[in-house]
């Protein structure tokens, strides 16, 4: 069962897709974002998620080497993938070959929110994210590929003082937990 963001999520990708387009999820594990779109697309390399993802088109492949014909898709999703990359530029890179337009979830690691953190005393990166990205980082390795900011806002909550949380992230989305990003290409 996907998490109240997971949740707001899916309904955020599915207003957002139109009845013709192909969508892919890459590192899309169960496939659950894409379950119920006629022309969803789920890539992971867990073999095992891939298999028992409840969608008809799935595939084991690296996001490095996707084994697609260029432009083929028109929105691609990497939902909590990209802090997980080891060759993030390539990944972007191939991402933009066979895709137009690409949604990301990424934890936020700007450097207002670590302050905050700091402040709780916690820590904020998890042991196996190779790199946590602040938006203007993500922003420019997608700009390497050939993608431009077409959206930003945060997704999750904001601590306001211990044991009161608010869900600001639209409104103020540097201090949200998740950031969520849209990118167009801005050559064909």
């Amino acid at each position: 069962m996907p998490t109240r963001l997971g949740l707001k999520l899916i309904h955020h990708i599915h207003q957002t897709v139109t009845p013709n387009m192909r969508v892919i999820d890459l590192g899309g594990g169960y496939g659950e974002l894409i379950e119920g779109l006629e022309q969803g697309f789920l890539v992971d390399l867990d073999k095992t998620k891939v298999e028992r993802a409840n969608v008809e088109n799935k595939l084991v492949a690296d996001l490095n080497h996707l084994p697609f014909r260029s432009n083929v898709f028109d929105l691609a999703t990497l939902v909590e993938v990209v802090e997980h990359l080891e060759t993030p530029k390539q990944a972007a890179r191939e991402i933009r070959r066979v895709c137009k337009n690409v949604l990301i979830t990424t934890p936020n690691n700007s450097l207002i929110r670590k302050a905050l953190w700091k402040l709780r005393r916690k820590h904020l990166s998890s042991s196996d994210h190779v790199h946590e990205y602040s938006p203007t980082e993500l922003r420019a390795l997608f700009a390497g590929a050939g993608f431009r900011l077409k959206s930003f806002s945060g997704l999750g909550f904001v601590v306001l003082k211990p044991g009161v949380l608010r869900d600001l992230g639209e409104v103020i989305p540097y201090l949200s937990s998740k950031i969520l990003m849209q990118f167009d290409s801005y050559r064909e």
